[in-house]
C-alpha cells in the first residue's frame, strides 16, 4: 500500500512543487493539501481519508505549524495519532526542540534537496526520526562550547512574523531602503514603513541594524 501524505503550507507554488517531487515516488501518494493549521485540523476532523504522514510548514497565517502541533498533541500516555515532518525556512535548534517535544518526528529546511524529502518520508514511515543536513549542522553548532543567543534572537519571535514581514526583513538585511523594498514588492512605501515598525516591535529591537543582525543570525539572507 502507498504511504498517504497530507501537505500543509501557505505558499501554493511551493505546495505544488512539493507534490510534484513526491509524486515521482511510486509508493507515496499525496491525498490532500492545506494552506494553514486550521485547514489541516478541519480536514482531519472530517470524514475524508486520513494521512499516514503530515508534512507541516511552521510559518503560516492564522494557525501556524507549532499551534497545529498543540491541537494534534495526544492525550497523556497515548501515542501520537499522526507522523509529522516539519518544514521551516529557519533552522534554529530551539524550534527543532519545540517541534519534537510536541510530537514531530522529522524536521527539514525548505531549502533541502529532493533526496532529503524522500529520506525523511521513508524514515518517518518506519517510525524513525529524521533531521535534514542543515538542521543537523545547526544542532551540532549549538553544542559548541560558549554558544549563546541573545534574547532578541529567539526564533519564536521570528515565528510571529507574517510571510510579507519575513520578505521585508530579508530585504532590510540586504540594506534595501524603504523605497527600494516598495518597488521590489510592488507595494506602497508607507506600507513598507508600517511593516518595518511592526517588525521592530515584534522582534524587540531598536532599529534596522538590529533587524539585520537577527536576519543574518537565522539564515534568512
Amino acid at each position: 500500500m502507498k504511504t498517504k501524505l497530507l501537505l500543509v503550507d501557505d505558499h501554493e507554488l511551493f505546495l505544488d512543487a512539493l507534490e510534484m517531487i513526491i509524486s515521482l515516488e511510486k509508493d507515496v501518494e499525496v491525498i490532500n493539501k492545506a494552506k494553514n493549521g486550521q485547514e489541516l485540523i478541519d480536514y482531519l476532523n472530517s470524514d475524508q481519508e486520513k494521512p499516514d504522514i503530515i508534512v507541516l510548514d511552521i510559518n503560516m497565517p492564522g494557525m501556524d505549524g507549532i499551534q497545529a502541533l498543540d491541537v494534534l498533541k495526544p492525550e497523556k500516555g497515548k501515542a501520537h495519532p499522526y507522523k509529522i515532518i516539519m518544514l521551516s525556512s529557519m533552522s534554529d535548534t530551539r524550534l527543532v526542540h519545540e517541534a519534537v517535544k510536541k510530537g514531530a518526528m522529522g524536521f527539514l529546511s525548505k531549502k533541502c534537496a529532493r533526496k532529503e524529502i524522500v529520506q525523511a518520508i521513508n524514515a518517518v514511515k518506519n517510525n524513525n526520526s529524521y533531521f535534514g543536513e542543515t538542521i543537523n549542522k545547526s544542532i551540532l553548532e549549538s553544542l559548541k562550547p560558549g554558544t549563546t543567543k541573545h534574547k532578541s534572537d529567539d526564533p519564536y519571535m521570528l515565528h510571529q512574523l507574517t510571510d510579507r514581514e519575513l520578505d521585508i526583513l530579508r530585504l532590510i538585511a540586504l540594506e534595501y531602503t524603504s523605497k527600494e523594498i516598495a518597488e521590489q514588492l510592488f507595494i506602497a512605501q508607507s506600507t513598507v514603513d508600517t511593516h518595518r515598525k511592526n517588525i521592530i516591535e515584534k522582534l524587540k529591537v531598536k532599529n534596522s541594524v538590529g533587524l539585520g543582525k537577527i536576519a543574518l543570525k537565522h539564515g534568512l539572507v
